[in-house]
């Protein structure tokens, strides 16, 4: 029998979780049932894999028993948000949350209490210290660790506010893929242009439809394509003054919004930035 998991605080009354316990669906992708608030490792964890991936809700007042899960309630705290919020510890900044209404048990004094996490708009979060920096997703069977492809992705989300932006994602980046061969100094010659594509994970876009951007960059003053034999879309492409200094305009910005969320110095992003 398929359950539904509540999505939203108030969807979450005490026969809803009645109903989980009693059929041992303990956790699933949007939440995870817990005996009180966990220590700071285990819940920032948690709420950045909630916060990374859909959102999700920690239940606390579910004890283990004997292999399967009983309401057992915690007291009545009204400084469990405090003490919550002070547990969590991660970069850029610690996910968001909000605690529901505490829900009574009947036949109690205890109480059921519910916390949301929605999912971020500063993903991709990590736990701190950086030791224990592992970025987290969320699915069926819990906590699990994000791909490279998917914390990438998870950046870009971030970076390009205007998401389903082609052409934005485009100038980002060719200017992006440029910026490193200037800074590495593999810039040495022109670089043809499905290299580029290719190195800029662009291979998904129609050569027409890139080399269409590519033109209004040049017009922009960002690149300088150089045309060969005639071909529809430039042999080469250079990367100007102009469009260094755009590219490192958004890194550098990007690295002040890290900064100030977190009050962080963010060293070990310029060291990779300048590999």
């Amino acid at each position: 029998m398929s359950i539904e998991i509540p999505q939203t605080l108030e969807q979450w009354t005490y026969s809803r979780i009645e109903d989980l316990v009693n059929n041992n669906v303990n956790e699933s992708e949007t939440h995870d049932f817990k005996s009180d608030v966990p220590d700071s490792i285990e819940l920032t964890k948690d709420c950045c894999a909630f916060a990374n991936t859909k959102g999700g809700f920690i239940i606390l007042g579910i004890k283990e028993a004997r292999q399967r899960f009983v309401i057992a309630g915690i007291d009545n705290d009204n400084d469990l948000a405090n003490k919550f919020g002070k547990k969590t510890n991660a970069l850029p900044t610690n996910p968001e949350f909000k605690l529901g209404n505490f829900i009574n048990i009947p036949e109690s004094d205890k109480v059921l209490a519910v916390i949301h996490i929605p999912k971020s708009r500063y993903r991709p979060h990590i736990p701190s210290p950086k030791d224990k920096g592992i970025f987290w997703k969320r699915t069926n069977t819990g906590n699990e660790q994000m791909t490279y492809e998917e914390i990438r992705e998870s950046f870009r989300e971030v970076l390009l506010k205007e998401e389903g932006n082609r052409f934005n994602e485009v100038k980002f980046r060719i200017l992006f893929i440029l910026y490193r061969k200037h800074y590495s100094k593999e810039l040495r010659q022109p670089q043809i242009t499905n290299k580029v594509i290719e190195e800029a994970n662009l291979s998904y876009f129609e050569p027409d439809l890139v080399h269409g951007d590519i033109i209004y960059l040049e017009e922009r003053g960002f690149l300088r394509g150089q045309h060969t034999l005639g071909m529809n879309y430039p042999f080469s492409v250079v990367i100007t003054a102009q469009g260094i200094d755009e590219t490192k305009k958004l890194i550098d910005g990007f690295i002040r919004f890290l900064q100030e969320e977190s009050g962080s110095d963010y060293r070990h992003i310029n060291a990779v930035l300048s590999k």
